[in-house]
């Protein structure tokens, strides 16, 4: 078993496009949670990326400095409901995305993500 440190940035935007300056910020924030190493991140937002933002991620991807970062539209969110319905049921989703962020708590501080000791929380992903 092979296990990564992934961050998802959850991104609720329906009125403006996530932008390049916002995909910038999240990468720098997540080179602060090391050690340990941050290996990806994953914004995923309710609406779209400029082509600037994408532009930004896939030169930053290019250059294989970590942590690589994933995008993912409201198309990419709906086609992986789309793929788990019983997920999609148990939320009350249905027709268009519809998601809400919560606050998670840090496991050993307690407190928020972004807020107290860094590299408090463990957001470990379980692959293959």
């Amino acid at each position: 078993m092979r296990t990564e440190r992934v961050i998802v940035q959850a991104k609720h935007w329906l009125s403006r496009s996530v932008n390049a300056a916002a995909v910038s910020e999240t990468a720098t924030a997540g080179k602060l949670w090391a050690p340990p190493l941050v290996h990806g991140i994953v914004i995923a937002t309710s609406g779209r990326f400029t082509a600037d933002a994408v532009t930004w991620a896939e030169r930053h991807n290019a250059e294989g400095v970590a942590p690589h970062i994933d995008l993912w539209p409201e198309s990419r969110l709906e086609t992986l409901l789309a793929q788990r319905p019983h997920i999609a049921a148990a939320h009350g989703l249905r027709g268009r995305l519809t998601w809400q962020v919560s606050r998670v708590s840090c496991s050993r501080s307690g407190q928020r993500p972004g807020r107290g000791r860094q590299g408090s929380a463990s957001p470990f992903v379980r692959i293959g």
